[in-house]
């Protein structure tokens, strides 16, 4: 019978465990594929990244064009309010327009009680 080495600060010998490799190929080729496509999405993004430094300001936000009537009214809100820009007041605008739109409609629903 052969001695089993001794742990420095176990007072039990420590057992060798042999490693057993499978050959188990879906865990592999899941694990593969799941590296390849987050490798793939992080590439577009800083493809879509570098596109967007390399727009130009007037590409990345288009101009909005209105009537003259509107851009008096759009003056106004931006002096009332004290928007820095006519995009913060359009943005602001759209934004309570989107809350409008879901009180109305969840106010228009049946009840189901």
């Amino acid at each position: 019978m052969y001695s089993l080495p001794r742990h420095p600060f176990v007072d039990y010998p420590t057992y060798y465990v042999q490693t057993t490799y499978t050959n188990d190929k879906n865990i592999n080729k899941q694990l593969f594929n799941c590296i390849d496509e987050q490798e793939k999405l992080l590439k577009e993004r800083k493809r879509e990244a570098k596109k967007l430094k390399e727009l130009k300001p007037e590409q990345r936000h288009p101009k909005i064009r209105v009537s003259h009537q509107v851009f008096k009214e759009l003056r106004a809100i931006q002096e009332e309010k004290g928007y820095k820009s006519f995009g913060e007041v359009v943005r602001k605008l759209l934004n309570r327009y989107g809350e409008d739109i879901k009180i109305s409609t969840s106010s228009s629903l049946p009840s189901c009680s």
